[in-house]
């Protein structure tokens, strides 16, 4: 058994995806990822395993399919190890989001009617 097959977690890992795999999204929640730690998990279709988002996920999420969770349930995200990604000033890898090409863009809310400027009164 390979040591890397000992240690066990909920969560997806870089080592998980060893060629580029595009998932569709299920859902996303809050959840506690260790001591006191509480952090967003996004969930796949394809996975029982989720992934932990960090802020530059959750803006790539969001620029791609909009600032509500729920509208970005069934769309489809690539997702791969990346070798290059840093912390700090290491190269440590990590798991890179790509989003298609000519994703629709996010659906925004209609802006509110003009407010009245007469209120409901008759002015005169």
């Amino acid at each position: 058994m390979k040591t890397s097959e000992m240690i066990q977690s909920k969560f997806l890992k870089k080592e998980d995806f060893p060629t580029p795999t595009v998932l569709s999204i299920k859902g996303c929640s809050l959840e506690e990822v260790g001591r006191g730690d509480t952090r967003w998990v996004l969930y796949f279709n394809e996975r029982t395993k989720g992934i932990v988002l960090n802020v530059t996920k959750i803006k790539q999420l969001e620029s791609s399919y909009g600032g509500e969770t729920d509208s970005w349930v069934g769309r489809k995200v690539k997702v791969l190890h990346d070798p290059t990604v840093m912390m700090g000033t290491q190269v440590v890898g990590g798991i890179k989001f790509v989003m298609p090409s000519g994703a629709p863009a996010p659906v925004q809310a209609p802006p509110p009617p003009p407010a009245d400027e007469f209120g409901d009164e008759i002015p005169f």
